[in-house]
């Protein structure tokens, strides 16, 4: 029997999540998002794509976990880009839901931020629900911009030059290429730093970084999931960060880092989690539109190909609120 609070209700630990936890939070926020959405079996939904694993293995002291009675019942995870943090997916259990455990996960959550000095700090939520956002509103989290996430199926062309990986840069080349990385997404944002997610990707085989120069010197670059167990679930390439040089010329880098990925889902056997079938497209950062950051273009977010005059995405899957802090 769980133990109680004084007003008889069962007391809620959180604490940070360990290795032990992970089959269960990721069973509850399949079932939390399920149910949420309407799935016909919310205990099956979303079991080909990988999120509290990746992002736990990625950095495990951010992520936390809400226990009763030994029992997972909520998680969160925390990420920091650097100077930029953002956490999700925040899920509990549905029995659990209007109980305070989102609440009690975002404390720390905020303490985390503090900790690692977080200069912005952001999330993404359900457009369509006034209790999300007023439980982010009451952390100090403000609705910015409506965001579409797109989508299109990889077909042929055979104009599109074969990419540049991150993945076969030799070992003396890679730290290199790491800190123009940095150079091109402090110039984004003052102290955004993608090192963590490339390294991610790269060690856990979650997919791909695609590289675009402009000469010697790194023009674009977007870091991608891949297939099933990643993000991008079963026969995806889901990028979920992109960023290029200054100014408009960013605009204009987008246009070769899309045709570099379409033809990187052609690449027979550069996933073996089976075939790519679509192309998502995500902003720069959580939030963030092809511009500047922090927001300044209403038009905005996660719909990069649009705005760059690549070919016009395939479908609108669906559709998120940047709320930020």
């Amino acid at each position: 029997m769980a133990n109680s609070s004084p007003r008889g209700e069962p007391v809620v630990e959180v604490r940070v999540l360990v290795e032990s936890d992970l089959a269960a939070a990721t069973r509850v926020m399949q079932r939390a998002f399920g149910t949420f959405l309407g799935a016909p079996d919310p205990d099956r939904f979303m079991t080909d794509r990988n999120y509290v694993r990746s992002r736990w293995r990625a950095d495990p002291s951010a992520a936390l976990t809400a226990v009763v009675d030994g029992k997972v019942v909520g998680s969160n995870l925390v990420t920091a880009w650097g100077s930029v943090g953002f956490f999700g997916p925040l899920t509990v259990a549905p029995e659990w839901w209007n109980r305070g455990v989102a609440s009690r996960l975002l404390e720390p959550t905020l303490a985390l931020f503090t900790d690692w000095n977080t200069a912005h700090t952001g999330l993404y939520t359900f457009p369509h629900s006034p209790k999300h956002v007023g439980l982010y509103q009451k952390f100090g989290f403000s609705p910015r911009f409506l965001t579409a996430v797109m989508t299109r199926p990889v077909d042929g062309h055979d104009d599109a030059r074969a990419p540049d990986l991150a993945a076969s840069v030799g070992s003396d080349e890679g730290s290199g290429v790491l800190q123009q990385c940095r150079t091109l997404t402090h110039a984004i944002h003052d102290g955004l730093d993608l090192e963590r997610e490339i390294r991610a990707v790269a060690t856990q085989q979650l997919g791909e970084t695609v590289l675009v120069w402009d000469g010697d010197r790194l023009g674009a670059f977007a870091v991608c999931h891949l297939g099933a167990d990643t993000e991008a679930g079963a026969g995806g390439c889901y990028v979920k960060f992109w960023g290029g040089t200054a100014g408009a010329r960013r605009e204009r880098s987008f246009r070769p880092v899309a045709w570099r990925l379409y033809r990187f889902g052609q690449e027979p056997g550069s996933v073996p989690r089976g075939r790519r079938r679509q192309f998502g497209a995500r902003g720069g950062l959580p939030g963030d539109a092809p511009g500047r950051f922090p927001h300044r273009d209403p038009r905005c977010l996660y719909a990069p190909a649009e705005r760059a005059s690549v070919p016009p995405a395939g479908s609108l899957r669906h559709r998120r609120l940047a709320v930020m802090r």
